[in-house]
C-alpha cells in the first residue's frame, strides 16, 4: 500500500485517528513479522557462532598440545650398542 494512495478524512484536531491506526497496522503488521523473523535469524547465527568458536578452541587446544608433544619429546638417539664379548673373554675368567 502507498502512503500517497491514502487519503483520511479531518476532525477537530487533524486527521482522524481511527483511519490512521487502521491504515498504520496495514504497515505493521507485515514489518512485525519481517522483525520477528530477523530476530530468529539472528538467534540461530549468534548459536552458529557460538559453536564455531567452540570448535575453534578445541583445535587451538589441539594444536597446542600436537605441538608441545613434538616439542618437548627428546630427538630420538639410537640406542647405545651392546658390548660383544668374546668367547676368549668368558674362558679366562676363573671361575668361583
Amino acid at each position: 500500500m502507498s502512503s500517497s494512495s491514502s487519503s483520511f478524512s479531518t476532525s477537530k484536531r487533524g486527521f482522524a485517528p481511527d483511519e490512521v491506526n487502521a491504515f498504520l497496522e496495514t504497515y505493521v503488521a507485515p514489518l512485525e513479522e519481517e522483525l520477528d523473523a530477523a530476530k530468529a535469524q539472528i538467534g540461530r547465527l549468534e548459536n552458529e557462532i557460538a559453536e564455531a568458536r567452540t570448535r575453534d578452541e578445541a583445535m587451538q587446544v589441539t594444536l597446542l598440545a600436537a605441538t608441545m608433544a613434538v616439542t618437548t619429546k627428546p630427538p630420538l638417539t639410537r640406542p647405545a650398542p651392546t658390548p660383544i664379548r668374546s668367547s676368549a673373554m668368558h674362558a679366562a675368567k676363573p671361575s668361583p
